[in-house]
């Protein structure tokens, strides 16, 4: 199903973020308005967001998958996004809130590579949200820049503000270290060529650029935060091997991109 036809979403939203803001999410090669697209029917088919529900976006960037959320959420519905990305923040809270103002937009304050001096870090950030507030919990490409502490601490903070029997749905990138056992010369062992034990990264100064996780391991840490996974696991539909670029070396992680749709307890 086909929330956002682009003419509609172009009508209704003539401006999109500028290429300088939209870099910062993603690379320019993958499609904004069609991947927000793609995200919320995901979100729609297979997590059941309704149109009526409290939504919160971590990590939401620019706005992609808020900006064809305001096409679906009635006016009883609630959004809030919440990123560290203050000028992506900003450009949200102009071009959204002002139209839609059941839309809110916060900035974390939680140190990224990007800025070191923010007042938490991933493994300790509490989320700026009463308990068991939300229905729906989305976030796109968070945990693909999260070292082992700061994901298993947002899990936890995720199942916090969800509501019981709130669903919550995450990309990570994953692979099983067992069947990996049978592989030889391996894509992720050249792309993530640092072992970390639970996950593997591209290099040890600067971690969080991209985080490769051993599944089994995403698995038991989200049973210990009270969230019970969906099966199965998907590939995910904005970060998939479909979206690789013609310049494949841009896009081999792609293969390893999933969506785990989880229920609270």
């Amino acid at each position: 199903m086909r929330v956002v036809i682009d003419g509609v979403a172009d009508q209704l939203h003539p401006n999109i973020p500028p290429r300088r803001l939209r870099r910062h999410i993603s690379p320019l090669w993958l499609d904004f308005k069609s991947s927000g697209n793609d995200q919320l029917e995901f979100c729609i088919e297979l997590a059941w967001l309704e149109s009526s529900q409290r939504v919160l976006d971590l990590a939401c960037g620019v706005g992609r998958f808020a900006l064809p959320l305001t096409q679906y959420l009635t006016a009883q519905g609630t959004y809030e996004g919440l990123d560290p990305f203050a000028e992506g923040i900003t450009w949200c809270r102009d071009h959204i809130t002002r139209k839609h103002p059941n839309f809110h937009f916060t900035v974390a304050d939680v140190a990224t590579p990007d800025d070191r001096t923010r007042s938490y870090t991933a493994a300790n950030y509490r989320f700026p949200y009463d308990a068991q507030t939300f229905d729906f919990v989305y976030a796109g490409s968070l945990f693909t820049h999260l070292t082992e502490a700061g994901a298993r601490n947002y899990l936890h903070q995720v199942a916090a503000v969800l509501k019981s029997g709130g669903r919550f749905v995450c990309t990570w990138l994953l692979f099983n270290s067992q069947s990996a056992k049978l592989l030889t010369g391996r894509s992720m062992e050249r792309i993530w060529n640092s072992n970390c034990g639970t996950h593997r990264v591209i290099g040890q100064q600067e971690p969080e650029v991209s985080v490769l996780y051993d599944e089994a391991s995403v698995r038991r840490w989200y049973a210990d935060a009270g969230l019970g996974i969906i099966e199965p696991i998907r590939i995910d539909a904005t970060y998939c091997p479909s979206r690789i670029p013609k310049d494949r070396g841009q896009g081999m992680h792609l293969y390893y991109a999933h969506s785990i749709i989880a229920l609270r307890a």
